[in-house]
């Protein structure tokens, strides 16, 4: 009888991971250059044999994992760094590739692709973020339109989450940490100027 050679089968996977630097429980927001340690974790243990090539996991940024060990263990360990253009609400493992590679139990069986959401939330989040937008907390001047207040509030809106963000009153000379969503300003005028906003970091002047 011709020998069939045995169909791929899904060693169960009890749970995904991902740990890093700054990632808790599997949660945090990364941007280009982060890293990621991927730990897929199975019901039994799995061999793996990169002779003929090295695993990887499709993510649902855009980017890929490598496997860096694990091999006859129940704990396969992925490398993850965010590219460039790698965007995820909540990333994900949308498959497993063999790239020539063998992965199989004990027993000789196949082990398949597979999908797994990890545990926590990891935001992948690599486009430049909008600029926040800055208004009067309150204009309290003959008019809802002459800017003139007696409130010392400013409202920042459009801030994006996980942003730090700083102000200035005298043109970018001196930057002062903001807060929350609001500032104040000393007594004065002051003329509205540009807003902008970087990957890691929020700048929002009023100059």
């Amino acid at each position: 009888d011709p020998r069939l050679d045995p169909a791929p089968v899904r060693r169960a996977v009890t749970t995904t991971d991902a740990s890093g630097t700054g990632i808790n429980s599997g949660t945090d927001f990364l941007k280009a250059g982060g890293v990621v340690t991927l730990t897929v974790n199975t019901s039994e243990a799995v061999f793996v044999d990169t002779s003929g090539g090295t695993p990887t996991l499709s993510l649902s940024s855009g980017g890929a994992a490598t496997y860096t060990g694990g091999s006859g263990t129940t704990a396969l360990s992925f490398s993850y760094t965010v590219g460039a253009s790698d965007n995820a609400s909540d990333l994900t493992i949308t498959a497993l590739n063999a790239n020539g590679a063998t992965l199989a139990d004990a027993a000789g069986n196949p082990f398949a692709s597979f999908t797994s959401n990890p545990n926590g939330t990891l935001v992948i989040d690599t486009s430049a973020p909008a600029a926040p937008t800055l208004s009067l907390a309150a204009d309290t001047g003959t008019s809802n339109s002459d800017r003139l207040t007696n409130n010392a509030s400013i409202n920042l809106t459009g801030l994006e989450f996980g942003a730090s963000w700083e102000y200035s009153t005298n043109s970018g000379a001196n930057w002062t940490a903001g807060s929350g969503s609001t500032f104040t300003v000393a007594a004065g005028s002051y003329s509205t100027g540009r807003s902008e906003e970087h990957t890691s970091e929020l700048q929002s002047p009023c100059n």
